[in-house]
């Protein structure tokens, strides 16, 4: 009888997880490419479009292919809040969202079906009637196969440097600084 209730209440943690998504589902990669989001018909009003080909993410030197584009937000994190609220014009089949938990705040849209997403080739444009305390962007992506975050992942769009690029940026960092030193004795 335990082992069934705790097969239930780790169900039940995991159903209500997935649908929980917050500041911190958002994974870091080195780089999207393919996917971009430039401003249009004014200050809070963002295209975000799909290139035809070639759109990926890079993650621990790998690159995983973009198929769709199907959550569209601003983010804030390191605990701090985000207040949205939605514009006109929002493509058919898309929902709003805000959501200010898990170390940060979301604020954005969701096309949950194959017939709304952003596919390839394509762009849609996204209005926000308000916007205050954001400072990345985030994606809902699809892939072409599994990545590490399965078929289906968030992405922050502001990329994370990879333990290698950080290695060489520190030693690049103290060759200068012994390049100083030396040349200040001299």
């Amino acid at each position: 009888m335990k082992k069934v209730f705790a097969a239930i209440v780790l169900a039940l943690g995991v159903f209500t997880g997935a649908l929980a998504q917050s500041w911190s589902s958002f994974n870091g990669v080195s780089s999207i490419v393919g996917v971009t989001v430039t401003p249009a018909m004014g200050p809070n009003t963002f295209t975000v479009s799909l290139a035809s080909s070639g759109a990926h993410i890079t993650y621990n030197g790998t690159d995983y292919a973009i198929t769709q584009v199907f959550g569209v937000y601003a983010l804030t994190g390191g605990g701090g809040t985000i207040s949205a609220t939605e514009g006109a014009g929002t493509p058919a089949g898309w929902s709003f969202d805000l959501k200010n938990n898990g170390g940060g705040g979301m604020a954005g849209w969701e096309g949950p079906s194959n017939n709304v997403r952003i596919n390839a080739g394509q762009s849609k444009s996204f209005t926000f009637a308000t916007l205050s305390g954001n400072t990345d962007q985030g994606f809902h992506l699809a892939f072409a196969g599994n990545t590490p975050f399965g078929q289906t992942a968030f992405i922050k769009a502001n990329p994370v440097p990879e333990p290698t690029t950080m290695l060489g940026l520190a030693i690049g960092g103290l060759g200068l600084i012994a390049r100083r030193r030396k040349n200040a004795r001299s």
